[in-house]
C-alpha cells in the first residue's frame, strides 16, 4: 500500500471521538483494548480488520485516560465547583507566559504558569493531589521561579471563566483540551513560596541569549524588535492586542507561530549547507534531526513547533534512507504520533488548523495546478518547435506568478471554516497578502538565524543581520497595515456550526475527486448535492426553532441581545460604556 497511515489515522481518529462523545469505564476498555490488540498480534496477524479495530479501541481508551479522572487524588474528584480558597504545593511545568494589557493608557501584566499539582492543605494536613492547574498573577512572575521549582501557593481554586455568550471565547474549553480542569488566582508574589527551587533550564537560557544577541546593535527596543522575538523564538509577550490586529485582519497572524513555515525553513537551510559541505543523506539526518528538536525545545515546545518537528523528522528520515517522499502519508503518519501521545490534541484549533491547511496543500493544489496547466496548454496541433517565442516566455511567467497564488489559495480554503468558527473572521485579503508578507517574514527569519550563528565570533556582522530583520519585519508591519486597511480585505462573521463546516469540506472534498477521479464523477455529484442540502436543511430547521435571550454583564449596565429564527428582527439593548462597546461588538 503506498499510503499505509492513511486508513491507520482515520481509524485512531474514529476512535478518540468516540471516546470523547460516548465516556466508558476506563479500566475494562483498556482491558478489551489491550485483549484485542494481543489477539490481532499473535492470532491473526494479517487480519487488516482486526488491526483497524484494535486501533479504534486504541483511540478510545486514550481519550478516555486523558480526559476522565483515573486517580482518587484528582482536583476534579477532590474538589467541587465553587470557588475555594487553598493552599497547594506543586511543581512549575513551564517557563511564565506573560499578557501585557494596555486600556485607557494604562498597561497591565497577567503571568500565567503551567503547573503540576502535589498536595493540598485540608484541615491544616497535607494531602496528595494530582492534576494540571493553571495559576494566575497579576504582575511578572520573578525569575527564580522556573521550571521544575516546587511551590507553595495561596489562592483561590475555581473553575476556568467559560464563554460569556454563544460564539465567544470560551477559555474553559480551550484548557480542558489541555488537560486543565481548575485555576488557581493568586494576588501577589508574597502567595508564592519556593519550597524545592530549580536552575534554569538550558534551552530557556538559549532563549535568554538569543534576546539579547537579536538585541545588538538595535539603538532602542522597540515593537518590531518584540516581533522578531516572537517569530524567531516563540517569545510571545510582545504580542499585544494593538500589535497584533493588522496581521489578524490581514491573514498573516500564522507568520508568529512557530510551526511548518520555521521548520521547514530552517530544515531546508540545514539540509542545503550539509549537502553543499558534501555530507551523505544518511549523515544530513543525524545532524539535522537533533538540531530541529533543539529549536523546538527552544521555543518552549509548542505544539504546532512539534506537529511540525514530527513531520519534517518523518521527511527527513524518508528522504535519508531513501524511500519515495509521499507528502500525504508523511502527514498522516506525524498526525498518527501526535494523536497516539495526546489523543486531545485532535480538538484542538492550532492542531485543526496545521493539518487541514497541510493536506489542502497536497489535495487541492494539484487540482488548481491541472487547471493552469489545461488553461496554458498550447494548440496540440502547432509542432513545438514551430509555437513562437513569446507565447513560451508568457507562459513561464505566468506559471511563474500563478505559483504562490496557488499554494495561498489552497492553504486559505484549507482554514476558511476554521477561521471563520474559531476568530468569527473570513479574511480574503490573505490571499494576496500572504504572497508578499510570508517571502519577507522567510528572509526576517534567516537574518535572525544567521545573527544567532554569527553574533559570538563576529560582532559586527552580527549587528548588521539584526538591523536588517529589523528592516524586513518592518516591511512586514507595513504591508499587514495596508491589506488590514483595504475595503473588503477581512469582514466579521457569525461563527459556523459544525454541521456547516462538514458540508464546505465536503464540497471541496468532492470537487477534488470531480478533477483527480473523473471515473467518480457521478457518484461524487450525487454525494455532494445530497450532504449539502441534508446540512442545510438541517441548519434551517434548526434556527427555525430556536429564540435566543443573551444577557452579558458589562460595564455600564448589562446588555441584552434578542435572536429570533431568521436573520432579521434581531434587537440589541444597551451596549454598557464606549470600552464594553469595543471589547464586545
Amino acid at each position: 500500500m503506498k499510503q499505509p497511515f492513511v486508513p491507520v489515522t482515520i481509524a485512531l481518529v474514529a476512535g478518540i471521538l468516540t471516546g470523547w462523545l460516548v465516556p466508558l469505564q476506563p479500566i475494562p476498555l483498556l482491558i478489551l483494548s489491550v485483549a484485542v490488540c494481543l489477539v490481532t498480534a499473535f492470532a491473526f496477524p494479517q487480519s487488516r480488520p482486526l488491526r483497524i479495530t484494535a486501533l479504534f479501541l486504541a483511540g478510545s481508551a486514550a481519550c478516555t485516560f486523558q480526559s476522565q479522572p483515573i486517580s482518587p487524588y484528582d482536583v476534579r474528584i477532590h474538589f467541587d465547583e465553587t470557588p475555594r480558597l487553598v493552599k497547594l504545593r506543586g511543581v512549575i511545568r513551564s517557563d511564565s507566559h506573560e499578557r501585557i494589557f494596555s486600556t485607557e493608557g494604562v498597561t497591565r501584566i497577567k503571568s500565567l504558569i503551567w503547573l503540576d499539582a502535589k498536595e493540598v492543605q485540608t484541615k491544616g494536613v497535607w494531602q496528595p493531589l494530582s492534576g494540571k492547574l493553571v495559576a494566575s498573577l497579576p504582575v511578572a512572575l520573578p525569575a527564580d521561579f522556573n521550571p521544575g521549582t516546587e511551590v507553595e501557593l495561596t489562592g483561590v481554586l475555581q473553575l476556568p471563566r467559560g464563554a460569556p455568550a454563544p460564539g465567544l471565547f470560551n477559555y474553559r474549553e480551550h484548557l480542558k483540551y489541555r488537560g486543565v480542569h481548575r485555576v488557581l488566582r493568586t494576588e501577589s508574589v508574597a502567595d508564592w513560596k519556593v519550597i524545592t527551587p530549580s536552575a534554569r533550564p538550558g534551552l530557556l537560557k538559549f532563549v535568554d541569549w538569543g534576546r539579547k544577541t537579536l538585541a545588538q546593535g538595535l539603538p532602542v527596543e522597540d515593537e518590531n524588535l518584540h516581533l522578531m522575538w516572537a517569530m524567531a523564538l516563540g517569545w510571545n509577550t510582545g504580542l499585544t492586542g494593538e500589535v497584533s490586529e493588522p496581521f489578524m485582519r490581514s491573514g498573516t497572524m500564522h507568520i508568529f507561530a512557530v510551526s511548518g513555515l520555521h521548520i521547514a525553513l530552517i530544515a531546508a537551510g540545514l539540509v542545503a549547507v550539509l549537502r553543499l559541505l558534501t555530507i551523505s543523506r544518511q549523515r544530513c539526518a543525524w545532524i539535522a534531526i537533533p538540531l530541529l528538536w533543539f529549536y523546538t525545545g527552544a521555543t518552549g515546545w509548542q505544539p504546532s513547533a512539534i506537529r511540525s518537528a514530527i513531520m519534517a523528522t518523518v521527511m527527513i528520515a524518508g528522504w535519508a534512507l531513501p524511500r519515495p517522499a509521499d507528502v500525504l502519508n508523511s502527514l498522516f503518519t506525524s498526525a498518527f504520533i501526535i494523536l497516539l501521545w495526546d489523543p486531545l490534541q485532535l480538538f484542538q484549533a492550532s492542531f485543526q488548523l496545521s493539518f487541514l491547511v497541510v493536506l489542502a496543500l497536497v489535495s487541492v493544489s494539484p487540482v488548481l495546478e491541472q487547471l493552469r496547466e489545461d488553461w496554458l496548454a498550447r494548440d496540440p496541433l502547432i509542432p513545438e518547435a514551430h509555437e513562437p517565442r513569446w507565447r513560451k516566455r508568457v507562459r513561464f511567467i505566468v506559471k511563474g506568478c500563478t505559483a504562490g497564488f496557488i499554494i495561498s489559495t489552497a492553504s486559505w480554503l484549507g482554514s476558511l471554516p476554521l477561521i471563520a468558527a474559531y476568530f468569527h473572521m473570513i479574511t480574503p485579503g490573505s490571499l494576496f497578502a500572504n504572497l508578499i508578507v510570508v517571502p519577507l517574514s522567510d528572509f526576517c527569519l534567516g537574518c535572525c538565524a544567521a545573527s544567532l550563528l554569527v553574533t559570538s565570533w563576529f560582532p559586527a556582522l552580527g549587528e548588521l543581520l539584526n538591523h536588517s530583520a529589523w528592516f524586513w519585519m518592518e516591511c512586514m508591519v507595513r504591508v499587514s497595515l495596508w491589506f488590514a486597511h483595504r475595503p473588503g480585505s477581512f469582514s466579521y462573521v457569525a461563527p459556523i456550526t459544525l454541521t456547516q463546516a462538514a458540508g464546505f469540506y465536503g464540497a471541496l472534498l468532492g470537487l477534488v475527486l470531480w478533477f483527480r477521479r473523473p471515473e467518480w464523477r457521478g457518484k461524487t455529484l450525487a454525494l455532494l448535492i445530497t450532504l449539502c442540502a441534508s446540512l442545510g436543511l438541517g441548519d434551517r430547521w434548526l434556527a427555525s426553532r430556536e429564540n435566543r435571550l443573551t444577557v452579558l454583564n458589562v460595564g455600564g449596565g448589562d446588555a441584552l441581545l434578542v435572536d429570533l429564527p431568521g436573520t432579521r428582527n434581531d434587537l440589541l439593548v444597551d451596549c454598557g460604556d464606549d470600552r464594553a462597546v469595543e471589547f464586545l461588538t
